[in-house]
């Protein structure tokens, strides 16, 4: 027993010498730096440093595995975070309705340091971009557009199990719920998040809320029209019934809450009915990466004062300040 027990320290020092082997430039996250190699070996395959090297500000671990800076995923640090493919919650032996637990890894944005992200921030140098997000829609300016029908959504009931986590930055529930069309491109949602206040102002003014679904076509990855968002504006009024056990006891920085399904397009069917407004922007998070198909809807929806106190235990704020529009123009699609 002893000895076989000290055979496997043997090959696991072997191992681990091996690997720290890949990495003789310094540029790797180091064995004693406070890395979870356990956590990142579970979440990434080994791959030797030969075979590519990690992107926008990211360090090779001894391990093989990029550690990727706030903002970034993916295995070489190539995709930003919001363009990440959802991933369903686990169901079999997972955690109940209502359950939360605490094992998510979390990134707090400094949100107090915004004019700063594009230039003090490595791998944040896009927020200095001149097509950014959010924007005040100033109504006297837009361009008007007739439409035949609806903004083209099939938005429902998520296909798997689904839960509201809190990852440091907004309160985000990620599902597959439906598809978007938009220009003959067919989009898949990603799920939602939400920032208080809202991000985009109408008219220099900002709602209690902004709710943004994520769709994205074909692998992302950062290509220009790969992601477009619809948002919708909170104004405080009635309690949202639908989004009750999101705004419920939100979970804290790192954790997740198994939730019941929400039907995204009944919940919301008044405001994607449209009308809306329409622009080329970015993603509001770092890196902050442009080429995003912006429609933000005209009608609102609305929270409680309730709801609202709820979600403040979590965040006083997490939007973005309104960007220059640098020359861009935002289109009013109106319901013929």
């Amino acid at each position: 027993m002893a000895s076989g027990r000290l055979l496997a320290y043997f090959m696991l020092g072997a191992a681990v010498s091996a690997l720290a082997a890949i990495d003789d430039e310094g540029d790797a996250c180091g064995l004693d730096s406070g890395c979870d190699e356990v956590g990142l070996i579970q979440q990434r395959p080994l791959v030797p440093k030969a075979q590519f090297e990690c992107l926008n500000g990211g360090r090779l671990h001894v391990l093989g595995v990029c550690i990727c800076d706030a903002g970034w995923s993916g295995p070489r640090c190539e995709v930003p975070e919001e363009y990440q493919k959802y991933e369903p919650v686990a169901t079999v032996g997972g955690p109940q309705i209502g359950t939360t637990t605490c094992n998510l890894t979390f990134r707090v944005f400094p949100y107090g340091f915004e004019s700063l992200w594009g230039t003090a921030y490595q791998g944040w140098e896009g927020c200095a971009g001149r097509r950014q997000s959010p924007i005040d829609i100033v109504t006297a300016y837009t361009k008007k557009v007739p439409y035949n029908g609806k903004l083209n959504t099939n938005y429902g009931l998520p296909s798997g199990a689904i839960a509201v986590s809190n990852n440091g930055h907004s309160l985000q529930v990620g599902g597959n719920f439906g598809s978007f069309v938009l220009d003959g491109t067919t989009y898949t949602s990603q799920g939602f998040h939400f920032h208080i206040r809202s991000e985009h102002r109408v008219n220099g003014r900002q709602a209690a809320l902004e709710m943004h679904i994520v769709n994205t076509a074909g692998s992302g990855g950062g290509v220009t029209g790969a992601i477009a968002v619809v948002g919708i504006l909170f104004d405080i009024g009635d309690e949202n019934k639908c989004l009750a056990e999101v705004f419920r006891k939100p979970p804290i920085a790192g954790c997740m809450k198994r939730i019941q399904p929400i039907d995204l397009g009944k919940c919301f069917a008044k405001q994607l009915a449209g009308p809306w407004w329409s622009y080329a922007g970015s993603l509001t998070t770092p890196p902050c990466s442009e080429g995003v198909l912006w429609n933000v809807m005209t009608n609102r929806a609305t929270i409680s004062h309730q709801q609202l106190k709820e979600i403040q235990t979590r965040y006083t704020n997490d939007a973005r300040t309104v960007q220059p529009l640098n020359g861009r123009q935002v289109s009013y699609h109106f319901v013929k």
